[in-house]
């Protein structure tokens, strides 16, 4: 039986009290997310009235569900609540129930729906216009059988050159919530294939694409910002649409991300980045990304240590994707040890045919976009932006000597503290005092990034959540683990951003990879619930495994849960037994609640394996029965004492 994981609080961004809200509680989760909430007397809703869920987790404070319920029905003091989309957490009896009263009626008294995306663009002078805007409200649906079928029969259109005929199909299965249908249309409209050259048409149909998850929407936003299609280049905005692109699996969408951090145009320049992308989209099945990273590899560049291995395995995967120059490269390194290979290898490089799908700039051979703009051409960010070497004409200035930020305002978990001795709670984080330290820090070594991270807890602490944010990203872009993960939080909670769980996720596994354990924590507990979005057990049981190896015992209690549910792992009731009982004798809470508290959630096999492990230890002489009777008990709370 699969049992829910716990998450510890080791970060937290309490959610800041809302002034128009009503509370009430979940009485009961029905199938597909619908919950019926109960409202203290004399309190009332309406329908539409959009509602977040919120749990209390121990030492997290109440913590919300991304998704957004809206009230379908109210029977009195009853309320039936449906979720906008497939919710990013499993609601249960008892979670407070959040519900802003006043916006269905503020809808209802301005006499119009929701505004369709794209309905705050600049629009033409023609009476048209409107004809080619989306004309549907986001509703997160999954598309029609009869959506699909339109869109498969655009699609062989579209491959036939027919693009007149394709349109109106896809505006037909569009209009029917088809996520992809609508990012093709606003390629359409971005190259006039088929319908008139409209940019605001095009930037209408890919923002909402993009909410609904289309990594080809994001990447098509990133590209036509970067590129400044019909306008100036919007750098920043375009970095941020790639990195959503990358978040949802756009491997092109990853390539360029590399190409923006090779060059620092719109983020800081980072070789380690550069690599780190082209080597996640090369992983990802993208030909250029394998041909460049093959170089890489072949070369020891970037930082990189040469591995002939890597290379010639990388550059076979590019060459085998139509790659020219891997082909040609492959040939060179295979001709001393297989003439034969290498003369297969110029031959099928000489004649292979020109691949714009291939290029970085294009979609496919009809969607290509112009070139990036080189940064030092582009407007600053708005946003405060890391330091880079190029702007630095100094040499760098930075401290490793504990100075008063870190003594008011350190994360206990951030490992660029000067004395991992230091550290501040979030509750007892003295706000008011730690501000002026921390911008005088700042101002005095603006190269530390420790002190961007202590100062976007203080900012939150002091209710300035939208300045947090970007102080958080200034260190997160520094390489601050603990920036990152306070990213993350943010776009997870919805506070001082809009709440993102894909990007979420993108920013706890890259402080996950910089060793935070915390993140490691939260990015297993959004990939290993089955009502999530971002559900793969494989990648949660990757990062509990993480968390344990660097020392953290829930981190090691929960890997346990894995083996005995089997979820992630190999079913293994010994290897479970074993985790716990490691776990618990290192304190862990979450090992104290499987083994003692809630013990009849774990497998028989699970709890008989405990038994040995006890015997075997001297602690327990009686049966192996699985039954944690008083003896089992006492010997449990043996392995806490020693």
């Amino acid at each position: 039986m699969l049992r829910p994981l716990a998450l510890m609080a080791l970060l937290s961004l309490p959610l800041s009290a809302q002034a128009e809200m009503i509370e009430g509680k979940v009485a009961s989760v029905a199938e597909r997310g619908r919950v019926e909430i109960t409202l203290p007397a004399g309190l009332s809703a309406n329908p539409d009235d959009p509602v977040t869920l919120l749990t209390d987790i121990p030492g997290l404070g109440l913590t919300a569900i991304s998704t957004l319920w809206r009230v379908e029905r109210v029977e009195g003091q009853r309320l039936i609540a449906v979720p906008e989309a497939p919710p990013t957490g499993t609601p249960q009896p008892g979670y407070v129930a959040r519900i802003d009263s006043s916006a269905a009626q503020a809808e209802e008294q301005a006499g119009t729906d929701r505004a369709p995306i794209g309905a705050g663009l600049a629009q033409t002078e023609s009476d048209d216009m409107a004809a080619h805007l989306p004309d549907i409200p986001l509703r997160q649906i999954d598309p029609s059988p009869a959506a699909e079928n339109l869109y498969l029969a655009a699609q062989n259109l579209m491959s036939e050159g027919d693009f007149a005929q394709a349109a109106p199909l896809l505006r037909d299965a569009a209009r029917q919530y088809h996520g992809h249908a609508m990012t093709e249309l606003g390629a359409l409209y971005a190259f006039g294939m088929g319908v008139p050259k409209l940019y605001d048409a095009a930037l209408a149909w890919q923002e909402l694409a993009a909410q609904y998850g289309e990594p080809d929407a994001y990447l098509r936003l990133g590209l036509m910002h970067l590129t400044g299609q019909d306008g100036a280049p919007d750098i920043p905005l375009g970095s941020e649409m790639l990195h959503k692109a990358a978040a949802y699996g756009s491997a092109q969408g990853m390539y360029l991300l590399a190409l923006l951090y090779e060059d620092g145009t719109g983020v800081p320049a980072s070789e380690q980045e550069m690599v780190s992308w082209l080597r996640e989209s090369a992983d990802y099945g993208y030909g250029p990304a394998q041909s460049v990273i093959g170089q890489i590899y072949l070369d020891g560049d970037a930082g990189v240590s040469a591995d002939r291995a890597r290379a010639r395995d990388y550059l076979t995967r590019a060459a085998e994707n139509g790659q020219v120059e891997a082909m040609e490269t492959l040939a060179g390194l295979l001709e001393a040890s297989d003439p034969a290979q290498a003369q297969s290898w110029r031959d099928a490089a000489h004649a292979a045919p020109a691949n714009h799908e291939n290029e970085a700039l294009c979609v496919r051979d009809w969607e290509c976009y112009d070139a990036v703009e080189p940064a030092a051409q582009l407007q600053p960010s708005a946003l405060p932006q890391a330091p880079t070497a190029a702007a630095i004409a100094e040499p760098a200035r930075r401290t490793d000597e504990v100075q008063e930020c870190d003594r008011l305002a350190a994360n206990p978990f951030d490992a660029d503290r000067p004395d991992p001795a230091l550290g501040v709670d979030y509750a007892e984080l003295d706000a008011t005092r730690a501000l002026a330290a921390c911008e005088a820090a700042i101002a005095r070594w603006p190269d530390s990034r420790r002190f961007y991270a202590n100062l976007a807890s203080v900012l939150h602490k002091l209710d300035r959540p939208a300045e947090a944010f970007d102080s958080a990203m200034v260190a997160a872009e520094m390489g601050s683990a603990q920036g990152m993960a306070f990213v993350a939080t943010m776009y997870k909670s919805g506070v001082g951003v809009q709440p993102d769980p894909a990007r979420a996720l993108y920013w706890f596994e890259r402080s996950a990879d910089a060793g935070n354990v915390a993140a490691m924590m939260f990015a297993a507990s959004m990939t290993i619930n089955p009502g999530s979005p971002q559900y793969d057990p494989v990648r949660a049981a990757g990062f509990y495994r993480a968390a344990s190896e660097a020392g953290y015992a829930d981190g090691t209690a929960n890997l346990g849960v894995l083996f005995n549910n089997g979820q992630g792992v190999r079913r293994d009731p010994v290897q479970a037994a074993a985790l716990l009982l490691d776990a618990l004798e290192r304190g862990s809470q979450k090992a104290y609640q499987e083994l003692l508290v809630d013990y009849s959630g774990l497998s028989p096999d699970t709890r008989k394996s405990v038994q040995r492990l006890l015997q075997t230890r001297g602690l327990y002489s009686g049966g192996i029965d699985g039954a944690f009777g008083p003896a089992t008990v006492r010997a449990l709370r043996a392995v806490q004492r020693e």
